[in-house]
């Protein structure tokens, strides 16, 4: 798909940057997540997966006192960051099933079980522009910013 290597590039430097964020987070939790620190906020599973990291980001901030002047923003931040982790999950792990490089749309197809444990095929959509929106803002200490058009309203996404 030659007529895609904007896209490519896009996914690329997405999948990049998402990295980096992740890391950023690892090290905060690394360095916060010690029994030092606090034995009641301490986990000794340290989460492997990103929705976990940020539960227990968050419960360090919510509930350590030397945190509380930051809650707000790292709510504000965290808030975005799994908002755009379903956006970035889509574009990772669903496979482009097109590209019309006119409208710089792509059609990303996937697979999900449903609660009843049936797989079903399902699309998303969304513009190059969109997979380019996961990779700003990182220059503000973990700081993302979500572009509208890419339809993040269904359930699959």
């Amino acid at each position: 798909m030659k007529a895609a290597a904007e896209l490519w590039r896009a996914i690329g430097l997405a999948a990049c940057t998402w990295s980096r964020l992740e890391q950023h987070v690892e090290v905060v939790l690394i360095h916060l997540n010690q029994r030092k620190h606090s034995e009641k906020l301490y986990d000794q599973d340290h989460p492997i997966g990103f929705k976990r990291k940020i539960k227990l980001l968050k419960r360090w901030f919510n509930q350590h006192p030397a945190l509380a002047e930051h809650r707000d923003i790292l709510r504000t931040i965290t808030t975005d960051m799994l908002s755009l982790s379903v956006t970035r999950n889509t574009f990772l792990h669903s496979i482009l099933d097109s590209y019309d490089r006119a409208t710089s749309t792509a059609t990303f197809r996937a697979v999900r079980p449903t609660s009843d444990g049936r797989d079903i095929d399902q699309f998303c959509r969304g513009s190059t522009g969109n997979t380019l929106a996961i990779c700003q803002n990182l220059d503000r200490t973990i700081t993302l910013t979500a572009h509208s058009g890419f339809d993040s309203s269904q359930s699959y996404c």
